[in-house]
């Protein structure tokens, strides 16, 4: 009902009451897309990160970072934000059976995650992830007419 009031003020308040009182598919549909909005949001600006994962300090990263020395950015582009935040709707949609899926699976990556290409990890894991990637495409320039003098 605060949706309704906040968001749609243009409506006298007869429409907005008909709205919030016991029309289902009204609550589903705004329902439906404030979860939306929020996974998305977590997932795309804010990097990966909702308000449970940020307690609990995990991320979401590309999963493609995890393995692939070459990728340098973990974090989640658009269409990965998009498929993770539609495969958590397909979970809810399957009255919660794709959840089942993350504690059969191996690597207890869930519906979303195999959806998405996407895996989480904990922060202390990432920042050392970044650090290794750091270090290991570290240059190293030797000058050779230094070596002459050195010897």
């Amino acid at each position: 009902s605060l949706f309704v009031k906040n968001f749609m003020f243009v409506l006298n308040m007869k429409q907005q009451s008909y709205l919030t009182s016991n029309n289902l598919p009204v609550q589903l549909s705004i329902f439906m897309l404030i979860y939306t909005t929020y996974f998305f949001y977590s997932m795309y600006v804010l990097n990966g990160q909702t308000v449970g994962k940020m307690v609990y300090k995990l991320t979401t990263i590309n999963d493609s970072f995890a393995f692939d020395e070459e990728v340098k950015d973990h974090t989640l582009s658009l269409s990965q934000a998009w498929r993770r935040t539609f495969g958590y709707l397909a979970c809810y949609f399957s009255f919660g059976t794709f959840f089942l899926f993350s504690f059969m699976s191996e690597d207890k990556r869930g519906a979303p995650d195999y959806f998405s290409q996407t895996r989480t990890v904990s922060n202390e894991w990432l920042s050392g992830m970044i650090a290794f990637k750091e270090i290991s495409h570290e240059e190293v320039k030797i000058d050779i007419t230094a070596l002459d003098r050195a010897a």
